[in-house]
């Protein structure tokens, strides 16, 4: 942001400039102004400009004070009209003063595509000092939004790192009135939360890199989010000065606490902020120098979540393209032979599942789609691993009642018969209501087996620690996938299953 000495002294030229307007040399303008997100890295705003007549263009990275840094430049992220208006105002007022040394151009009127931003940029005009009639911003018209658009996409491609312009060029910023609902685990009322508590903790725990090779252990899953839930609880009941300290001196860890609070609850010292929790999250990534790799993740894993789970109804376009971006900056960040479910998670199950209606996003986030590929790769090799050993033991791994739908990634989670009969003909059950007493003639040894064949429609998947059972579910239109859990029993999961089913086939 301009100094205010400088500021002063270009309001004053540039009112002259449209106060002389009409007696000048120069060529008098109409231009239009908006916000756009680039999503070419590195990711940052721009403000763009597109005069009328001439057609001339002008673009300028925002915030002006990360000109030199443009891997800060996702530091600025403003969701609302009034959180942009003074930086563009500042662009704008620079911006006219040099079309007008360089191109001889003059403003006279300004106009943007949405009445909060021109409310706003006109309210910050007024108050830096502009003269009145320059504050008067009109509304462009969707025809002439087209010639805007038009010309912006011409100049996104050619940018440098947009491949033969295959990138979509991005649309103008639209605030919304009212503003954006604060984050899902935003709240108020001057007490915890202990849902929201729950909440933070599971995403510090799956911001913690995992060895990918390693199967899941769900017991110690639960035991790290119960320790994380104590960790907050005790770091949240000391004051707010310690945190707010640590964050002043760069500190990494004082920081990450010092954002969660000003967006966890209020009523402890500090009012509560979401705009200003992403500003202190950034801070880790780029103004804290003794910070680590880890802190890092987890900074970026907390910012995904800002701008995916923001609580305003379907992800934004920008947002979705932050949200990939610091996916792809942690991905980049976790050493070989790990993984953070975060990112994972959100490249399996966010981004994959929009490449088909956006398919230009396999051309950005790089680190992002090796992690996916590579889990990817490690997941089939773990499910044929699996699969061969089920194969040499098929009995060990389902319940051999006919019509029985669970299956087991490991023998320990089914009860195996006790008596005399072979090895390789044992059957197993999930429970005493699928019992073989049937199998009782044939509990003997070289006896046939008793265990009918059953069809496995697909394979159940790569093992767990613990142990997992799973159940074929059958969804919408015939397809099918497996559901396992190392929570619920056999049972249950049998219970689950029929109630799914039927209200698949209740809806159809």
């Amino acid at each position: 942001m301009q100094a205010l000495s400088n500021l002063d002294h270009d309001v004053k030229r540039l009112n002259e400039l449209i106060r002389n307007a009409s007696t000048s040399h120069g060529a008098s303008t109409r231009w239009h102004f908006d916000l756009r997100f680039s999503t070419l890295q590195p990711p940052g705003h721009l403000l763009w400009l597109f005069n009328f007549t001439s057609k001339e263009t002008y673009a300028q990275s925002l915030p002006a004070h990360n000109v030199n840094k443009p891997s800060e430049s996702i530091s600025w992220f403003p969701e609302l009209a009034a959180e942009a208006a003074p930086d563009i105002t500042y662009a704008l007022v620079h911006a006219f003063l040099q079309l007008n040394k360089t191109k001889g151009l003059i403003p006279t009127k300004i106009f943007t595509d949405g009445p909060p931003l021109a409310i706003e940029v006109a309210k910050e005009l007024k108050r830096i000092g502009v003269v009145d009639s320059f504050c008067n911003i009109g509304t462009t018209t969707d025809s002439r939004l087209s010639a805007v658009d038009l010309a912006f996409e011409k100049y996104f491609q050619d940018l440098p790192g947009n491949r033969r312009g295959l990138i979509t060029a991005p649309q103008g910023v639209r605030f919304s009135t009212p503003p954006p609902q604060a984050m899902k685990w935003t709240m108020g009322g001057g007490k915890r939360n202990s849902d929201i508590v729950l909440k933070v903790a599971n995403q510090i725990i799956n911001s913690i890199s995992l060895d990918s090779r390693k199967p899941a252990d769900a017991q110690k899953a639960s035991a790290g989010v119960l320790h994380q839930i104590n960790a907050l609880n005790a770091r949240f009941e000391e004051t707010i000065d310690k945190d707010r300290t640590l964050a002043e001196d760069n500190d990494a860890e004082g920081t990450i606490y010092y954002a969660l609070r000003l967006v966890l609850w209020y009523g402890i010292g500090v009012p509560q902020n979401r705009s200003e929790c992403r500003t202190y999250l950034c801070k880790v990534l780029f103004h804290c120098p003794a910070v680590t790799a880890p802190q890092k993740i987890v900074a970026c894993c907390l910012l995904m979540d800002w701008h995916f789970d923001n609580g305003s109804g379907p992800i934004r376009s920008r947002d979705l393209n932050a949200t990939a971006h610091f996916a792809d900056v942690a991905a980049a960040l976790v050493p070989k032979g790990k993984l953070v479910p975060s990112v994972l998670a959100f490249g399996t199950q966010g981004l994959s599942q929009i490449i088909a209606t956006v398919p230009e996003l396999q051309l950005q986030y790089h680190h992002l789609w090796s992690a996916v590929r590579d889990r990817d790769t490690e997941i089939a090799e773990e499910t044929q691993k699996s699969e061969v050993k089920r194969l040499k033991a098929p009995l060990r791994y389902q319940c051999a009642k006919q019509d029985c739908p669970i299956t087991a990634d490991s023998g320990r989670m089914l009860r195996q018969c006790a008596g005399r009969c072979d090895a390789d003909k044992k059957p197993s059950y999930c429970g005493k209501e699928c019992a073989f007493f049937y199998h009782k003639p044939y509990c003997r040894p070289g006896a046939e087996c008793s265990v009918l064949e059953k069809v496995q429609v697909f394979p159940q998947g790569q093992a767990t620690r613990g142990g997992s059972v799973a159940v074929p579910l059958t969804l919408p239109g015939g397809r099918h996938t497996m559901v396992s859990t190392s929570t619920f029993g056999a049972e249950r999961m049998k219970e689950f299953k029929n109630e799914f089913e039927k209200l698949v086939r209740e809806r159809e």
